[in-house]
Formats: structure tokens, C-alpha cells, sequence
């Protein structure tokens, strides 16, 4: 008989038990972080749903469900709930023991109890950003931001083993990983990449300064440059909403899930998207003499990954890392968390790891670099001390990397930042890094719209175009990188074959380009611009409204023309398209084809020729003006010529005849 060990961490997780000899068997298990069941055809599974619901007249409160399917092979299995918890249901067999603890009575194989949890947590948080009394997990009744709460379970059970299995799910719109929950409306972004599949949750309530696409693409290009083992299957990320006194800017919960405040940007060395990342594959056990680690590396990896992904230049890289040198750090010493002020096991930890991974790059001629002392540390199954730390390094470079790992990690030491030419010589020749930046409403820069019906410049995205109109773009393009390189900026409408605006560009050099993107169909087309996406509306231009017809006289003779002066206006902020008809006692006359910008009027005249006598109606829309025709006199042979000038024409032929004669 074997009881099964339960496995500490920050939270209780997992317990797998193994299968005893036989006979009676003992368990205990939290239940585990795993979203799917652990269980196998040969080995009965405990399964344990932890379902969770919003309470918005109540913030601060969520709604949990346990609910278990027990197999035969178990005799007894008792829970408890979290002690903070009000118990409001008691299903299927659970008794209550006092405590927050059930017994389960056998009565049903489905049991299940339901509570309500404060969740709510602040409090200190260890860090340069962490202050106290301002919230790591809140619900504010539209939304909320959770750790899930543990669900301990003791079982004895007939045969040869038990297993123990947890699932998570939200009652409404939300989404649960392993141990963060989020509740309320929100979208949900994919990708899988590496062996790794991504969520991003993006909360209606938040509004991230980056596109999901963009954190996605960071988040996974880190996967794959990450080469020190322990990726998990999947990975939960949630944009936390902003206007919360959030006790941190991003935190990792459990080992795959993470939140990261939505006004977080991605092109910093801080990068606290690729910041908590790294905290997902950081899996190894450390001790109160290298516990920098965990903070130093995550730091030190979010500025070294978000420079090869060309987001920061060189100088920033630096700036960040040149923080591990200043006086408020200096005296740390990063195997006595006891000496650690502002944050030094961030500030002087990135700083350090750093260097050693630049030694540790020049020491094996680039053959070894800081991941394989990382890839070590998840590889090990027992806690890491100092001095092993020191071993470590040393073995995976030399005996001069091992004594600089000493030395800065066991006393108050302090390597310096290196500069651009040290980074070359170690990590290689940096290449170009070409930086697109869209207008910004500075330095002239702007978007523009030309075409039929308007030349103008246009405000900030979303824009609405009509069927004919081209989109001006005028695109920044910085070289932040460290030799000099040749842009190419595509830009086109998303699905279609992209163009490319392309050009040499010098170190530190910026240049603009102004790209056209022409729309031909109704639709919500993606531009696609320097990788950015704009979001543009293409609708049927509107009608414009005829307001007033006019002519410039009101009498005339059969065959002579009336100028016919008609006005329009476009009251939409759309431009606008008419095929302006003029007709005369309603058979159309003359036609013009009228393009206006929005807000805008147009006046058109055109000449019309009447023969008929009479009244006529000139009309264009619904106006219309009346024009009279006389009457030719009896034996005119047309106008402007009377009997009298048929007889002066006859004569004046006549002499021409004689004087030709």
C-alpha cells in the first residue's frame, strides 16, 4: 500500500499516485493543475470539475461549483472547500463534516458542493514595480481576474492504484487555465507555435496597446528561441483591463498561466509580456542563494529577446541592463536575499546573467551560451545552492566563467555593461533592425485620402472609403539596428499579393514613405501597412440631394439652348455619387456624372437645346423650373430669316454671279 505524496510549490498541486501492490490503498491528491484527465483504461480516475460563475451584484465574490465523478474502486473520499468560503449547495451524497470539510456517503457517484469565494487578493508585492495595498487578483463585478482556489481530496479505494484528474470551466463567458480564471466578455486569440498552444484572453473591458497578433508573434517567436526545455502544452494569457490599482504590471500563476496588464507595450527592454513567458519555463528548484534567478534571468531574457526581435535598438538594451550598475543596487548581493533593495534581484540579477552569458559566448566560441545552465536547472529534481550555481557555469564554459559567476552572485561585486562592439564580438554581428512606425500626428506625418471625389487628409484609423479611393499612408522607417540594411515595407489589403516600398537605410538613419492602397469593392478589407493592420469600412458612396434648379432664361426660340443650372449637397460625412439626369417634359435630355467629397455641395450647368414650342419642364431630383418655347411665324423658313431676307439672299446671288462673269 502506498499513500501518494502531495507536491508543494507556491500552490498544492498535483499529486499523481502511482499503483499500489494490491489490497486497500490511500490517497491524497489537490487534484492537480492539469486540465485533462490523467487517467488511464487500466487505473479508475477521480475527476474533479471546478466550474466557476460571476456574482456581479456582488464584486469581489465569484460562484464555485465542485463537482466529482468517483469510480467504483473508491470506498471513501473526503474534500474541503477553501476556509474562506460560504457554502450555499450540498449534492449527491457529501455530508458535512465542520470546517469546510464533506465526507462523501457513497450515495451517488456525482457529489457536488457549491460555495461562494471572496477573490480579492492584495498585498506587497517583491520587485522594482511591487507596492503595497493595491491588488494581484480582483473582481469588480463586470469582470474579474482570479486565482483559482485549491480543492484538496483524500481517497481510499480497492485495487491496484487511483488517479486524479481536474477540469476547469466558467459558467458564462470567461476562460480558465490551470490556475487562473478569468469571467467576463471577452475574445479569444490562438495560435500554436513550438509544441506550445497559446490563448490570449482579451477582455472587452481592456483596450491593449498592442494587437493580439503582435503579442502573439513576441510571445512565440521567445518559444522558439527558448531553448532550455520545459515548454508546457498550453499557455493562458490574459490582457488584465486597465483602471485597476494593480499590485504588478504582469504575474505568472501556477506554471503555464500568466496575466499581463493591457497598456503594456512590447517594444521596451521591460517587455513584460515576454517577461512573464520566460517565468513558463522556468521549472527548476533554487534555494535562498541563487532564488535571484528566477526574477535576474526573466529580466535579463524579456530585453535580450525583444532586441533579436528587432523591437528595441542596441542603446536601449544597454540602458536596461547598465540599471544592475546603480548605487541603489550596488551593495546587493545576490546569493543573500537579505541585502536585495529596489528590486536588485531584477535589476543586478538581469545585469549579471547577462554578463555570464556573454562569457560563457566568448569562452566556447559561441558553442555554449546562459540556456544551458538553464536548460540544466530544469533538468535537475533537486534544489540548487550557490555554490552549485557556480559549478554549473563553470562546467558548461570554463574555470574563468565559474570564478566571474562567483564572484558576482556571492558578493557585492558588480560587472559593468558592455558596449556595442563587446556585443558584436559575443553575440554576433547585430543586423539590420528596421522599425516601421505608423503617423503619429507629428513632424507632418499623415494619413491621406485621394481620388474622385477627394484630395484631403484624413484623421486616425478606422477609416471609410468608397469603391475608387486610395489610402495614404506616410510610413517612418528607423534602422535600430547595427550595420546598415535595405527596408522593405509591404503594404496592400489583406489576402491579395502585398507591394513593397524598398530602399537602403544607414545605422540610426530614419526615412519616410508614402504608400497608396487602392480600394475597388464594398467590404471591411484589412490594409495591411509595414505589418500593421488598419481597419477601413468600404461603403456605396451616398446620393447627393438636388436643392435647387434653375435656368438663365425663361423664353426662347425653337432650336436655341437654356443653360439648366442645377444644385447639389451631400449632407453624409461619405463621399457621394449621382448620375445627375435633366430631363425635358420628362425624356431625359442630358446626363452628368457628379462626384462629391462629404459635407460638400456642386453646382452644375448644362446647355440644353430645345426645338419643340411650348411650355417646357426642365427638371433634375425633385425640382424642376419652366421654360417657354414661342411659336415660329407663319412662312419662316428658320430662325433669324424672314421673307424679306429670302429675298435680299436671292439678289445679292444674282449680282455675285454677273461680277463673276
Amino acid at each position: 500500500m502506498r499513500r501518494a505524496r502531495r507536491l508543494v510549490a507556491l500552490l498544492v498541486l498535483l499529486a499523481a499516485v502511482g499503483p499500489a501492490t494490491g489490497g486497500v490503498g490511500a490517497a491524497a491528491s489537490e487534484a492537480g493543475p492539469t486540465t485533462v484527465a490523467r487517467g488511464t483504461a487500466d487505473v479508475p480516475t477521480v475527476v474533479l470539475t471546478q466550474s466557476f460563475g460571476a456574482i456581479p451584484r456582488r464584486p469581489g465574490v465569484v460562484s464555485v461549483t465542485h463537482r466529482f465523478e468517483i469510480p467504483d474502486a473508491v470506498e471513501t473520499l473526503e474534500t474541503r472547500v477553501p476556509e474562506a468560503a460560504s457554502v450555499t449547495d450540498v449534492a449527491g451524497g457529501f455530508s458535512a463534516l465542520g470546517a469546510g470539510r464533506f465526507e462523501w456517503d457513497g450515495g451517488s457517484q456525482t457529489p457536488s458542493v457549491t460555495y461562494t469565494l471572496p477573490v480579492n487578493e492584495t498585498g506587497s508585492v517583491a520587485g522594482p514595480e511591487g507596492t503595497a495595498g493595491r491588488y494581484r487578483f480582483v473582481d469588480v463585478g463586470e469582470w474579474s481576474l482570479f486565482r483559482r482556489p485549491v480543492a484538496p481530496i483524500d481517497v481510499t479505494y480497492i485495487g491496484s492504484g487511483i488517479d486524479f484528474a481536474r477540469r476547469t470551466e466558467t459558467e458564462g463567458p470567461g476562460a480558465a487555465g490551470d490556475w487562473l480564471v478569468f469571467l467576463g466578455e471577452r475574445e479569444i486569440h490562438r495560435r500554436s507555435a513550438h509544441g506550445q498552444a497559446f490563448r490570449l484572453v482579451v477582455p472587452a473591458a481592456a483596450d491593449p496597446v498592442e494587437s493580439p497578433d503582435a503579442i502573439l508573434s513576441s510571445v512565440t517567436a521567445a518559444s522558439d528561441a527558448l531553448r532550455v526545455g520545459d515548454r508546457d502544452e498550453r499557455v493562458l494569457m490574459v490582457a488584465a483591463p486597465t483602471g485597476v490599482d494593480w499590485a504588478v504590471r504582469g504575474l505568472e500563476v501556477g506554471e503555464s498561466d500568466l496575466y499581463v496588464v493591457a497598456d503594456e507595450p512590447l517594444d521596451e527592454p521591460g517587455n513584460t509580456w515576454l517577461h512573464e513567458y520566460v517565468h513558463t519555463r522556468q521549472d527548476y528548484d533554487l534555494s535562498e542563494g541563487t532564488a535571484w534567478l528566477t526574477e535576474g534571468t526573466a529580466t535579463y531574457y524579456a530585453a535580450l529577446l525583444t532586441l533579436e526581435q528587432e523591437r528595441i535598438g542596441f542603446p536601449a538594451f544597454r540602458n536596461a541592463l547598465e540599471d544592475g550598475t546603480s548605487e541603489r543596487v550596488a551593495a546587493a548581493v545576490l546569493a543573500d536575499p537579505a541585502t536585495w533593495a529596489a528590486g536588485a534581484n531584477y535589476r543586478k540579477g538581469a545585469l549579471v546573467a547577462g554578463d555570464l552569458d556573454r562569457r560563457l559566448r566568448l569562452a566556447t566560441d559561441s558553442q555554449v551560451d546562459l540556456q544551458a545552465v538553464v536548460r540544466g536547472l530544469n533538468e535537475r529534481r533537486r534544489a540548487l545552492d550557490a555554490d552549485g550555481f557556480v559549478a554549473l557555469v563553470e562546467r558548461a564554459g570554463s574555470a574563468a566563467t565559474g570564478d566571474a559567476a562567483r564572484r558576482f552572485t556571492t558578493t557585492s561585486a558588480t560587472p559593468a555593461a558592455w558596449d556595442l562592439e563587446a556585443h558584436l564580438s559575443a553575440f554576433g554581428q547585430l543586423p539590420p533592425r528596421i522599425r516601421y512606425e505608423l503617423p503619429d500626428g507629428h513632424a507632418g506625418a499623415s494619413y491621406r485620402v485621394a481620388g474622385p471625389y477627394r484630395n484631403e487628409t484624413l484623421d486616425e484609423p478606422p477609416f471609410v472609403l468608397v469603391p475608387g479611393e486610395r489610402l495614404g499612408v506616410d510610413l517612418t522607417v528607423t534602422n535600430v539596428g547595427g550595420t546598415d540594411g535595405v527596408y522593405n515595407a509591404s503594404y496592400g489589403l489583406d489576402g491579395e499579393p502585398l507591394a513593397y516600398a524598398s530602399g537602403p537605410i544607414g545605422v540610426n538613419e530614419t526615412v519616410r514613405e508614402t504608400v497608396w492602397v487602392g480600394v475597388e469593392a464594398v467590404g471591411e478589407p484589412t490594409v495591411r501597412v509595414g505589418g500593421y493592420a488598419l481597419d477601413v469600412a468600404v461603403v456605396e458612396p451616398a446620393t447627393p440631394e438636388v436643392t435647387d434648379l434653375r435656368t438663365n432664361r425663361s423664353t426662347l426660340q425653337p432650336g436655341e439652348a437654356v443653360a439648366v443650372t442645377v444644385d447639389l449637397e451631400n449632407a453624409r460625412t461619405i463621399p457621394a455619387r449621382r448620375e445627375l439626369s435633366i430631363t425635358a417634359n420628362g425624356e431625359t435630355v442630358a446626363t452628368r456624372t457628379v462626384r462629391l467629397a462629404g459635407r460638400a455641395t456642386e453646382t452644375v450647368t448644362v446647355p440644353v437645346r430645345l426645338d419643340a414650342a411650348g411650355e417646357v419642364k426642365l427638371a433634375a431630383g425633385e425640382r424642376s423650373a419652366t421654360v417657354t418655347v414661342a411659336t415660329p411665324t407663319a412662312g419662316v423658313a428658320g430662325p433669324g430669316v424672314g421673307p424679306v431676307g429670302a429675298v435680299l439672299a436671292l439678289v445679292l446671288a444674282g449680282l455675285l454671279a454677273r461680277r463673276q462673269g
